[in-house]
């Protein structure tokens, strides 16, 4: 080592003692080993420096706060040190009650040959003043083997039904409003024609106004 880095040495060693005597930390310029709102500032030509507030930044205590900035109160100048706080509102939880509504249809069954037929959705209780249902109708089966029909209505209160075979017909049927909700499983039994047996008409005259 030759006198050149012995000087060098001593002069950072110097250096690093002052830092600490004045409450701030010695470092390495270019190594990240300062304190927060810190900076690491050469002193002399080497890379030993002083560990200081950065551009804002002012050291209070042994640490670097935000920087200070007038006020005026009162007709007096006083100093204040500005300070962030974060603050994180908690979530709050709204309780909404739900009015439990009891679906029903009518009518539950048809008979052939009716071409058109309508069922409508009963609800209770009733929609209070100013509310409003919605209705959604879901057709859930139907006769097997068979079409499912025409079927009309599906958003409204009564549904429309046309071109049906005989059997059982399902619906899911859901009435709900901003406070009341309600969902069913109803059936509607379609009866098939009624079959009529036919007299002839000589054997009905024959046996009602003869006795053999």
């Amino acid at each position: 080592m030759n006198k050149f880095d012995i000087i060098f040495n001593l002069f950072t060693f110097v250096v690093y003692r002052q830092c600490s005597d004045d409450d701030a930390k010695s470092c390495e310029v270019g190594v990240d080993n300062c304190f927060l709102n810190e900076e690491c500032k050469a002193i002399g030509r080497g890379r030993g420096g002083c560990c200081e507030c950065a551009e804002q930044f002012v050291r209070v205590n042994g640490t670097c706060t935000a920087a200070a900035h007038e006020v005026e109160l009162d007709e007096e100048t006083t100093m204040v040190f500005i300070s962030t706080t974060t603050t994180t509102q908690a979530p709050t939880t709204t309780t909404r009650y739900i009015r439990r509504l009891a679906i029903s249809i009518s009518p539950t069954s048809i008979q052939l040959p009716e071409p058109k037929t309508n069922i409508t959705a009963l609800v209770v209780p009733s929609a209070q003043e100013g509310e409003e249902y919605t209705y959604k109708w879901v057709v859930v089966s139907f006769p097997q083997n068979q079409q499912p029909g025409t079927i009309e209505g599906n958003n409204e209160e009564t549904l429309k039904l046309s071109q049906l075979s005989p059997g059982n017909y399902t619906f899911r049927i859901t009435v709900s409003s901003p406070n009341s909700f309600g969902e069913n499983i109803a059936n509607l039994t379609v009866l098939p024609r009624k079959s009529i047996k036919y007299i002839s008409g000589l054997n009905y005259y024959l046996t009602h106004n003869f006795v053999l």
